[in-house]
């Protein structure tokens, strides 16, 4: 079992597998309001024990181990979910490689393996968390594990907003329909896509629209087609609100059916940048906030600059006509 233990630099941590730490386990993938809810509980619990607060994920994701390409999107990188992590609190992020091995894990070994790389003093966890070898693992197992090894085991209700349980799946529902308020409501920020702006053809600035090309690199693409949004660049991985800069932009996100494209990628212009600059390296995050219109393959490169001028002046107009 492969366990790289990271720590957030705004703490003064020995680094030694004899932290003190209570830890809670899972995807956290969104870090959404209802992760948000049992890091609050994980950091008051650490302050009762004298403890850092710590979060074991695993990558991949359990679900894209075992479904491969079928398994749900992804709504951030773990890079990003790490950073989220760390500005919500966490003093120690425990990233477990996922595999066969782990998969076929006795509960008490898992367990074992755990407590290896940290001295683990208690535990906040959702009340249907099961792990180790066909979920045989669960809260009355881990009751009684804490016990007998002198562990406190806190157990929470799930997040509900509006009598509806919050969770990536429900946030991922809210993207597929284009719901980014409903996704907003639930993750507690605007969805973003993020990425370091790399080079591409370089087609659409003989068109007259430079855009910024994100490498995301993701199983299953988390929204498709041209949509008018917020670019916020350089992305220090912080939040949005302490980025250098914010830009309204249209963004194409999708497999560029015109050009032939295979790969999953997302290609931003920013509306009020006057003058070109270097972007290349650089990270950006893009918020979209509505749809403009679905993919589609042009006949010719005179219809899709055509089409991009149209999406441009939406885009725009959306600006125009909103307060967001």
């Amino acid at each position: 079992m492969h366990i790289h233990t990271l720590y957030n630099p705004q703490f003064d941590i020995e680094v030694s597998f004899n932290v003190r730490c209570v830890l809670t386990i899972g995807n956290f993938d969104g870090v959404h309001l209802g992760h948000q809810q049992v890091i609050n509980a994980l950091k008051r619990q650490a302050q009762v024990l004298d403890s850092h607060p710590a979060v074991m994920i695993f990558e991949p994701q359990p679900l894209e181990f075992f479904a491969g390409e079928f398994a749900p999107m992804r709504l951030m990188a773990m890079r990003d979910k790490v950073e989220a992590l760390f500005a919500h609190g966490i003093a120690v992020v425990l990233v477990c490689k996922f595999d066969g091995r782990v998969a076929s894990l006795l509960p008490f070994d898992f367990m074992t393996h755990v407590r290896s790389h940290i001295n683990l003093t208690g535990m906040t966890l959702g009340h249907d968390f099961r792990f180790g070898e066909k979920r045989q693992g669960d809260i009355a197992y881990l009751k009684a594990y804490g016990k007998r090894e002198v562990i406190d085991i806190s157990v929470l209700a799930d997040f509900q907003q509006s009598s509806v349980r919050v969770s990536s799946s429900l946030i991922r529902s809210h993207l597929v329909h284009y719901d980014f308020e409903g996704a907003q409501a639930a993750l507690g920020r605007w969805f973003e896509l993020r990425g370091i702006v790399q080079h591409g053809q370089k087609l659409a600035r003989i068109f007259g629209f430079p855009t910024a090309n994100l490498g995301i690199r993701r199983q299953n693409p988390p929204v498709r087609g041209v949509f008018v949004g917020k670019a916020y660049l350089p992305y220090n991985g912080a939040s949005l609100e302490t980025s250098a800069e914010v830009f309204q932009a249209v963004a194409n996100c999708g497999y560029r059916p015109s050009l032939d494209g295979r790969q999953w990628r997302v290609e931003i212009h920013l509306l009020d940048l006057k003058v070109p600059r270097e972007m290349y390296g650089q990270r950006l995050a893009f918020v979209p906030l509505k749809l403009l219109r679905a993919e589609k393959r042009f006949d010719s490169m005179d219809d899709l600059r055509d089409q991009i001028q149209i999406d441009v002046q939406q885009a725009i107009q959306f600006f125009k006509d909103t307060t967001l």
